[in-house]
C-alpha cells in the first residue's frame, strides 16, 4: 500500500486467498502495476478484497449459473469464469434453512472442485427464502412464481443465502450464512 507519506509499505491481509507473484500497489480502489521499482503510469482499479495490499489476484470462478451473483460480481468489477454444478439439488435435504444453503453451497463446490485444474477462489452460494413459515426454493414454474411473488405481499420474508469460497490452490475453504 502506498501510506500518507508516499512510500510504499506491506498491509496484513488473509494469505489463503492470495499469491505474492505479481506486484502492485495502491490505496484504496486505485492500482499500479510496479515493474523494476517503477509505477505504470495509469492506474487499475481493482475490488476491495485486495486493496491497500500488494499481492496477485487469483482466478476467480462462480459455480453459480445465477444472473444477478454474476451481475454483482461484475458490479463489483471482478473479472472471473463461470461454472455450473451438476448437483440434483432436491437430493440435499434439511428442514433448516441455513443448513439447507449451506450444504447445498458446500456440495456445488465439492462438485466443481475436481474440474479445476489451476489456482483460483471457486464461490459456490445458494439461497432460500422463508415465507409464512415455509422454505421457498426456485419456482418450478412462472404460475408458481407468481404465487410466491402475491404472498411476499402478505406475509414477511426472509432471504437465507449461504456462500462457498474455496481455495483451490491449498484447499482451503471459508462460509457464511446471512439472512436477509
Amino acid at each position: 500500500a502506498i501510506n500518507r507519506a508516499g512510500s510504499l509499505e506491506l498491509c496484513r491481509i488473509p494469505t489463503h486467498f492470495c499469491i505474492p507473484k505479481i506486484i502492485l500497489a495502491g490505496q484504496g480502489r486505485k492500482f499500479w502495476k510496479v515493474k523494476a521499482g517503477k509505477f505504470s503510469k495509469t492506474p487499475l482499479a481493482l475490488p476491495s478484497i485486495i486493496c491497500n495490499s500488494i499481492y496477485e489476484i487469483m482466478k476467480i470462478i462462480l459455480g453459480s449459473q445465477s444472473k444477478w451473483r454474476k451481475e454483482i460480481l461484475e458490479r463489483m468489477g471482478y473479472t472471473f469464469e463461470v461454472m455450473v454444478a451438476d448437483i440434483d439439488e432436491k437430493a440435499v435435504r434439511f428442514d433448516d434453512p441455513k443448513k439447507l444453503t449451506l450444504a447445498l453451497a458446500n456440495a456445488k463446490a465439492d462438485a466443481l472442485f475436481p474440474k479445476i485444474h489451476e489456482e483460483a477462489i471457486l464461490i459456490t452460494a445458494d439461497q432460500v427464502v422463508v415465507c409464512n413459515s415455509g422454505m421457498r426454493e426456485k419456482p418450478h414454474n412462472e404460475q408458481q412464481a407468481r404465487e410466491f411473488l402475491r404472498s411476499y405481499n402478505q406475509y414477511p420474508v426472509e432471504a437465507v443465502t449461504a456462500v462457498v469460497a474455496v481455495n483451490t490452490a491449498n484447499q482451503k475453504r471459508k462460509e457464511g450464512v446471512d439472512i436477509a
